[in-house]
């Protein structure tokens, strides 16, 4: 399990309820939701190479990040509203 990223009980509780779909879409055989969540957000912030961002869309997923001294943290994650509205239409 990685150390480098810490996810919020907050997330795992809003992966549940609001990206649950995604989840299923995207996870690997056997990859748990809290795994999969870690997997993602390192995709993320390794795809910026810029300064820190607290908000960063990837996935479909937005994902939001407080930064601490040794390493972020996920602080909540809800769906990407943008991807679903151009779906629609």
């Amino acid at each position: 399990m990685p150390t480098d990223i810490k996810i919020s009980n907050h997330a795992i509780n809003s992966a549940s309820l609001r990206i649950i779909e995604k989840w299923h879409e995207d996870r690997k055989q056997n990859e748990g939701l809290y795994s999969w969540l870690v997997r993602i957000c390192e995709e993320a912030l390794t795809d910026q190479s810029d300064c820190k961002r607290d908000r960063i869309v990837h996935k479909g997923c937005v994902l939001i990040f407080a930064y601490g001294n040794e390493y972020p943290t996920l602080k909540t994650v809800k769906p990407n509203r943008h991807v679903y509205q151009t779906r629609t239409r």
